[in-house]
Formats: structure tokens, sequence, C-alpha cells
């Protein structure tokens, strides 16, 4: 976060932070608007772990904030073992349910 003017002075423009790591509302405080914000979706806790409904609040909290009419931003997922086939199922059924939730 330290970097953010930085990146930004340097012509940054697109960013592909860890999105817990990083944290959802830091980059919305620093990154949104700035940069295209391509995070990387958690693959440490909730995707492996986390229930269907951890899934789709993490992926609906990351468009909200991350997200806006006017774009900037992307998702990358990946998946590792042992992450259970039921949560990727969650995460891509979260994907297309916010995949539009900014357009008119």
């Amino acid at each position: 976060m330290d970097l953010m003017d930085e990146f930004y002075e340097a012509g940054v423009t697109i960013l592909n932070p860890q999105d817990l790591a990083s944290g959802i509302d830091n980059l919305a405080r620093e990154a949104k608007g700035r940069f295209c914000i391509r995070p990387d979706i958690d693959r440490q806790s909730a995707v492996p772990f986390g229930t269907r409904k951890d899934i789709l609040s993490l992926i609906e909290e990351e468009v909200r904030k991350l997200g806006s009419p006017q774009g900037g931003l992307e998702m990358i997922a990946g998946t590792y073992p042992p992450t259970l086939a039921e949560n990727i199922d969650a995460l891509c059924e979260a994907i297309e349910k916010y995949m539009r939730y900014w357009w008119p």
C-alpha cells in the first residue's frame, strides 16, 4: 500500500494484489479509480476451506468495494489442492452472479 503513489506516478495501470493480504478496504482506498485492480482471489482460506456462502460473500464484497460503473476490476482465481469441487463451483457461481453487477 505504501507504494501506490509511486506505482501511479510510474504509469502502472494494472495491479495484481492478493486480496485479503492487501486488505479489500485498503485496496478500495488506495487503488480504486487509479488502477485496474486484478485481485488474486484468496486461495489460502476462503476458496479452499470456506463455505459456499463465504465464497459468495467474498466476491460480492470485492465487486461492491473495488468495482464501479466505470470499470477497473478484473478477477483472477487460481484453485489448488485441497480445494473441493464444490468450492470451485461456488467460486464460478459467484463470479457469474456479480460479473454484470455494475451494468445499467
